[in-house]
């Protein structure tokens, strides 16, 4: 299985060598060609260069703008001012004083042994409450 191959190559033939000497000609004459016409037309490639990188500047700052990805169903996040901020804070507050308390009386009820109809009755509209509050405070659903 591990038994060694022995090749009759001569050591001086490489792919990289047959490579070199099939494509020679071509690689010679295409950089003839290119020396040519940049000696001929030094002004007209030096114009295309500053072209492109004007063009190239337009599209990075302008086109393809990096920090900026809104996809489709979202909104653009619109600052608020801050007289906003402290009836915000309140109003989170309370609606996280009132999850707290839903949370409390829905672990109560699930500690007892058996449920009657009216707490089953009670503890589907906890339920219900809990999400309607977990859904108006993701105001922001995809936070950075």
């Amino acid at each position: 299985m591990f038994k060694k191959i022995h090749s009759n190559r001569p050591p001086g033939v490489t792919l990289l060598s047959e490579l070199k000497k099939e494509f020679a000609q071509l690689s010679t004459s295409v950089y003839a060609t290119l020396l040519i016409f940049l000696q001929r037309r030094p002004r007209f490639v030096f114009a295309t260069m500053i072209l492109l990188m004007l063009s190239s500047m337009v599209l990075s700052f302008y086109v393809l703008r990096p920090g900026i990805t809104i996809t489709a169903g979202q909104k653009p996040s619109v600052v608020r001012p801050i007289s906003d901020g402290f009836g915000e804070i309140v109003r989170q507050g309370d609606a996280l004083r009132r999850t707290i308390a839903i949370k409390q009386e829905i672990e109560q009820m699930l500690a007892k042994d058996s449920l009657s109809g009216a707490d089953s009755l009670r503890m589907s509209l906890a339920i219900d409450e809990l999400k309607r509050l977990s859904d108006s405070q993701n105001l922001n659903p995809n936070p950075k």
